[in-house]
């Protein structure tokens, strides 16, 4: 085989490599970006529990101030 064959025969092996690790890092790439999504959306949904959670709990407890005060 000739040098110059050789060296076609890398440079396209190494060209699949790079394509084929191209792909896989854009493959995980997305994968976390998926799983960014899904955890930042299940914080998102906890934060808005909670933050009703305890608009409730204030309410409750102002209602509870107003119906004291009624009282007196």
């Amino acid at each position: 085989m000739s040098f110059a064959k050789g060296c076609k025969g890398l440079t396209k092996q190494a060209q699949n490599l790079t394509d084929e690790a191209v792909a896989q890092g854009e493959q995980v790439a997305k994968d976390c970006m998926e799983q960014g999504k899904a955890a930042g959306q299940e914080a998102i949904d906890k934060g808005c529990k909670a933050a009703k959670e305890s608009g409730e709990h204030v309410a409750g407890q102002v209602k509870d101030q107003f119906a004291g005060m009624k009282k007196k």
